[in-house]
């Protein structure tokens, strides 16, 4: 048989408080989980009365909420989960919006800005025109939707389709393609997101739209 081990003592005052403070510090949590909490350890409503009194002087929910909101910016952890994170805590909505104002120095966006300009060297490479490149970014990143327009309206697009053709020895694969395989070039490249305008001009600057089909 396992011995049986010694009851723990029921939670006083004392106890009560060490633990808040211990459970408060490790968690940075709301005073409304706190006292959830603290009402699991003990039936004594006295007690627990004196001990989240006694906490005022080191716990309140604006400075935990501040607390937590600098180390996750540190972290770089986005607003979204910032307040996530502090609703889960059970912090109040208003307490959380009010104090999260402070941080509107903070731009969100250069969180993401060095994976955003990494995706779209990505897909300029591969041939993409900004029409696909604003697509697949506004999919990946739709709270940034607007940025994201103003990011894709800085690309000269003659210059990226042209720039993408002389990389190809051929983009129809010889060098005297027929009106179909023409087309089916005009097509892919539309599909990639540029222009019918541009294309037509791309193509007819190296001399391939002779059998374009307007």
């Amino acid at each position: 048989m396992k011995p049986e081990l010694p009851a723990m003592a029921p939670y006083d005052t004392n106890r009560l408080f060490s633990y808040a403070l211990w459970y408060s510090g490790k968690y940075r949590v709301s005073r409304a989980r706190l006292l959830e909490k603290l009402n699991g350890k003990s039936a004594d409503s006295a007690a627990i009365a004196e001990v989240m009194s006694r906490l005022d002087p080191y716990h309140s929910d604006a400075a935990e909420i501040r607390s937590f909101a600098d180390s996750c910016l540190a972290r770089s952890k986005p607003i979204r989960y910032v307040k996530d994170s502090l609703r889960r805590k059970r912090f109040l909505a208003s307490d959380i919006d009010s104090i999260l104002a402070e941080y509107e120095w903070f731009d969100e966006y250069e969180l993401f800005s060095r994976a955003i300009e990494t995706r779209i060297r990505n897909l300029v490479e591969k041939g993409n025109g900004p029409r696909w490149i604003e697509s697949d970014l506004v999919g990946k990143y739709p709270q940034f939707s607007q940025r994201i327009h103003s990011r894709c309206l800085e690309f000269d697009e003659t210059e990226l389709l042209s720039d993408f053709l002389k990389s190809r020895h051929s983009p129809c694969g010889t060098d005297s393609p027929t009106a179909k395989e023409l087309k089916k070039i005009q097509d892919t490249l539309i599909r990639k997101g540029f222009s019918y305008s541009c294309v037509r001009k791309c193509l007819q600057n190296r001399g391939l739209d002779r059998d374009f089909e307007s």
